[in-house]
């Protein structure tokens, strides 16, 4: 990400569902939270180059055996780096 108000969004599949999160709010925040995809917005630009993880988690059933995630945690990392000109 290189610009405020820039966005990108992101896709899971493979469960019924999602948890998402942020690490860090302090450069953008996630919206359109909908299931299995997110957008995270860019608000402002940090003064260095930083990153922020978004993590989804998945809720319900999924996986190749359509099991319950009652037994384990399924969940993935987005790593977004905010990149300032130099």
């Amino acid at each position: 990400m290189t610009a405020k108000g820039q966005s990108v969004t992101l896709v899971a599949s493979g469960w019924s569902g999602y948890a998402w999160s942020l690490d860090n709010n302090d450069n953008g925040y996630l919206t359109e939270i909908d299931g299995n995809h997110a957008t995270y917005v860019v608000t402002k630009m940090p003064g260095t180059t930083t990153t922020v993880t978004v993590t989804a988690t998945g809720t319900g059933t999924g996986g190749a055996s359509s099991v319950s995630n009652s037994v384990g945690v399924i969940s993935a990392t987005a790593t977004i780096e905010h990149v300032v000109a130099e």
